[in-house]
């Protein structure tokens, strides 16, 4: 027969009145079978869950039972082997089929525990010695004392402990299963609780707890007869009913519930007929729609529905619709044609989860090459920055001898020199020694880079440091009559640092600040205390000043400002920024045309902050603030 489709319509109270809207066939098939097959699982999860272990722990068993209550292991009276004690081969059985927590108790005290997982937390191994009931949370101290009692003096048989552990790891409550495994012939408060972490199980419970009452709740409100039946051993009975389905077929809901579907049949042939009550609710294997005259208060025409919860297993359940039609099927063809459409719906989500899966194939695929590059990257990297250092140490010694001879010959060792030999000479050491800045600058960036020497971090005197640069960099000053000047506080500042690769940072800014400085300029280097236990330091010069289209990438490596003239490596400012990020720190460059440029950063400061004033170097000019 066609699949024809239903109108179901909801009804829900609103501030303003009521608010309708309509749920297909398919909606309620969806939502019955999704709260159906959610509590199955979460039921058959949790109580494998409780019983994976145990049979672990138990072994085999002869016999069938109910499923949800095994018996419980025994122990024989007599000792296994002789001297053996039947507990401790209890408890050390149940230890090997690591569970979550194995507690040997003697007399109602803890005497041997066993927690691989940490299901007891840190303070696990200070419960030796201490009362079983110590490990029980106060919210069920009450009720665990009494079944412990009531076990102990035989009034009922006790075999599993439901609480709330006192000690447990860190974080929210944990809950626990506990399966008390005793002696036949032993005492009454001698017994192994094995602990199984419920706590997840619980959590999962209460949520398919949660989606069956909301469940329960929108079908309320559904103005037609939903039944939901299940098949178990007195046959097919009514599992779900809403209140609609009481009402029309004048069955009180608390007896609906569980009624087996074979009375259903006899209390409405009663009423009506034999023939109504087999139409209405037909035998397993119907599936159809089919419209149904019933005569009551008056002539009615129902429409039933029945389909089957799961294709592949017909006897899991069924679900019935009866839905009154008296007033006419009006919407029949368009509800019908949303049946299409979520058909249409749930083939296209298909095949886009299959596209997703496609694209997440080749995601991974690229994550694996982007991985493969970066490993490629990274040894390149590593060649050139070791083709640097080398290349960079060749050069270095043969220029340092050119530069040694070149200064001996300008002093006239090697006999007298004309006016142009010592022009000649003096352009030619000019440019060694900017070949050797230039290599000693590129030693700097791989030692940088590779990071292979390791911080030496220690305290030190901020303005001592800066006077021994200023007094390495003096003689470069004077030669374009550059002014340094040191501003300090009154009290010098402790800084807690790497001091040789601090001492680079002054030595780079500082050289760039004589360099492109104007003659009789001034080059100020000042310090004072920052906030959050750090200094504020700032270099600044009277030079150009660097253009405002240069500023964001005058740190970058290699980069040389058109306004620079070609001078330097390009390399000065990006050591300075690796050096001071390596601290935890940053740099910043300000600069307006014609005016100079400035350099802010900030270094870590000792605990102290301070040290006592530090003695001056002689040869340098300082201003204190």
């Amino acid at each position: 027969m066609a699949l024809t489709a239903l109108d179901l319509t909801l009804q829900a109270a609103g501030p303003g009145g009521g608010a309708t809207f309509t749920l297909g066939f398919w909606g309620i098939v969806a939502l019955v079978t999704i709260a159906a097959a959610v509590a199955g699982a979460v039921a058959g999860w949790i109580f494998h869950l409780l019983t994976r272990r145990e049979a672990d722990i138990a072994g085999p068993r002869g016999g069938a039972g109910p499923a949800e209550a095994p018996p419980v292991p025994v122990v024989a009276g007599s000792s296994p082997a002789a001297g053996a004690d039947p507990l401790e081969n209890l408890f050390d059985r149940a230890a090997a089929a690591a569970p979550d927590g194995v507690l040997l108790v003697r007399g109602g005290l803890i005497a041997r525990i066993s927690s691989p997982g940490g299901l007891l937390g840190a303070q696990g191994r200070t419960l030796q010695g201490r009362a079983f009931l110590d490990v029980v949370h106060t919210t069920d101290l009450l009720a665990v004392a009494e079944a412990l009692r009531g076990g102990a003096e035989g009034r009922r048989p006790l075999r599993r402990l439901e609480f709330m552990l006192a000690h447990g790891s860190d974080g929210p409550p944990r809950h626990v299963s506990a399966r008390l495994l005793a002696m036949e012939n032993g005492e009454g408060g001698d017994f192994v609780a094995v602990l199984s972490d419920v706590t997840s199980s619980m959590a999962l419970a209460n949520a398919a707890a949660a989606a069956a009452r909301r469940l329960t709740s929108a079908l309320e409100r559904v103005p037609s007869a939903v039944l939901l039946t299940a098949f178990g051993e007195l046959g097919e009975s009514v599992a779900l009913a809403n209140r609609a389905a009481a009402e029309l077929l004048a069955v009180p809901p608390a007896e609906l519930a569980g009624m087996p579907l074979a009375l259903l049949r006899s209390r409405i042939g009663a009423r009506f007929t034999a023939g109504i009550a087999l139409s209405l609710f037909p035998e397993p294997g119907v599936e159809d729609e089919r419209r149904v005259e019933v005569d009551g208060e008056g002539p009615r025409r129902l429409v039933r529905t029945v389909r089957s919860l799961s294709e592949s297993d017909p006897m899991r359940g069924r679900l019935f619709i009866l839905r009154d039609a008296t007033a006419g099927a009006a919407r029949e063809e368009e509800l019908a044609r949303g049946v299409k459409e979520a058909r249409r719906a749930w083939e296209a989500l298909d095949e886009r989860q299959e596209e997703i899966l496609l694209a997440n194939e080749g995601l991974e695929k690229r994550i694996a090459d982007f991985a493969r590059f970066n490993r490629e990257l990274k040894l390149i990297d590593e060649m050139k920055s070791n083709f640097l250092a080398n290349v960079s140490h060749e050069l270095q010694t043969p220029l340092v001898a050119i530069k040694g001879y070149t200064e001996m010959i300008l002093k006239g060792r090697l006999g007298p020199l004309t006016d142009e030999q010592e022009k000649g000479l003096n352009v030619a050491l000019r440019n060694a020694d900017r070949l050797i800045g230039l290599i000693d600058s590129l030693l700097s960036f791989v030692r940088t880079e590779k990071d292979s020497e390791p911080m030496k971090v220690e305290v030190f005197p901020l303005r001592v440091m800066v006077e021994e640069v200023v007094e390495l960099l003096g003689e470069r000053a004077l030669e374009k009559n550059v002014r340094l000047k040191i501003l300090f506080p009154s009290g010098d500042l402790a800084v807690r640092a790497d001091r040789n690769r601090i001492a680079q940072v002054f030595i780079n800014l500082v050289t760039n600040a004589i360099k492109y400085n104007r003659h009789n300029g001034v080059v100020e280097i000042e310090a004072a205390k920052g906030s959050r236990s750090s200094a504020r330091v700032e270099v600044r010069d009277t030079g150009e000043g660097i253009p405002r289209e240069d500023l964001d990438r005058i740190f970058e490596r290699f980069y040389r400002a058109p306004s620079a003239g070609g001078e330097g490596s390009g390399l000065g400012l990006a050591i300075a920024r690796d050096i001071l990020r390596l601290h935890g720190c940053q740099i910043r460059a300000d600069s307006e045309a014609g005016k100079g440029s400035k350099f802010s950063f900030t270094l870590p400061l000792e605990a102290r902050g301070r040290l006592e004033r530090a003695p001056r170097l002689a040869g340098t000019e300082k201003d204190e603030g």
